[in-house]
């Protein structure tokens, strides 16, 4: 994973349940975005969040992987006791991701745990986490709402835009955080094509956050010192601003000297 960059992070959340033929389009749709992110902001890398969950997380993670974007696994409980919600193909498929990850780690609790937290409690701290620590968030579901202490996507989206959940020492911090909404349809109440994507919220504040990052990456990794115009030592020959800076540098002399000279004279006077 790049270090000397700030990388963009790509959050994941979505439907557990894929329907079969609608896997083929909603990768395609994923690739489509994490490819004009990439075409977007050519200097910043990309990573991508996800607890890996069966469905959404998974197809995410493996699109993610082909591209050679590096994946973070933000596990909602240690991956012992985590791999008991997942079953047959679901199961391996979480082994392969989880082993091929860059990072892996248990989301910190945001809330306060209840006297006796149960797994939904824990799953919804890890869809936090992920929601606000990524500056864009594929949200790939049916776009249904959720409730106001749910776990599930819906409620992953407002932790994005609304920072809807209650920490324990302090009130929500802000940050912008951009939702693409990859529609995933359910038995029974299909009103779009799997994978129309749309744009939720889009603001400014995210936009310009965007840009300054890339920018300071462009900066970073920029080959030819002539894309460092804070450097001046690095710059082309310019005679008119060498002659000038010379100027500086001796006006910087003379003013230091006087300055020793007049502390001299205000001591003899003192004295």
């Amino acid at each position: 994973m790049q270090t000397d960059r700030i990388p963009l992070a790509v959050g994941v959340t979505g439907h557990r349940t894929i329907r079969p033929q609608d896997e083929r389009p909603l990768a395609f749709s994923v690739k489509r975005e994490l490819t004009k992110l990439r075409e977007q902001y050519p200097n910043s890398p990309l990573i991508m969040l996800s607890s890996l969950a069966e469905g959404a997380d998974q197809l995410c993670a493996r699109v993610a992987l082909d591209m050679g974007i590096p994946l973070v696994a933000v596990l909602p409980l240690e991956r012992s006791e985590y791999e008991k919600d997942f079953q047959g193909t679901a199961l391996e498929g979480f082994r392969s991701l989880c082993d091929g990850a860059e990072q892996r780690f248990v989301a910190p609790a945001a809330e306060a745990a209840p006297q006796a937290p149960d797994r939904d409690f824990f799953y919804r701290q890890a869809g936090i986490y992920v929601s606000t620590h990524c500056h864009v968030l594929l949200a790939l579901w049916d776009g249904e709402p959720g409730t106001d202490d749910g776990c599930g996507t819906a409620e992953a989206v407002d932790f994005a835009l609304r920072r809807s959940y209650h920490p324990v020492i302090s009130a929500p911090l802000f940050a912008a955080t951009a939702v693409i909404h990859l529609y995933t349809p359910r038995d029974g109440r299909i009103v779009e094509t799997a994978g129309m994507t749309r744009r939720l919220e889009d603001d400014e504040t995210w936009r310009a956050l965007m840009d300054r990052t890339e920018e300071f990456n462009r900066l970073k990794s920029a080959p030819d010192p002539k894309a460092h115009p804070l450097l001046p030592e690095e710059r082309e020959a310019d005679e008119p601003l060498d002659r000038l800076e010379q100027v500086y540098q001796r006006a910087d002399r003379l003013s230091l000297r006087f300055a020793g000279t007049y502390r001299r004279i205000l001591v003899l006077l003192a004295v």
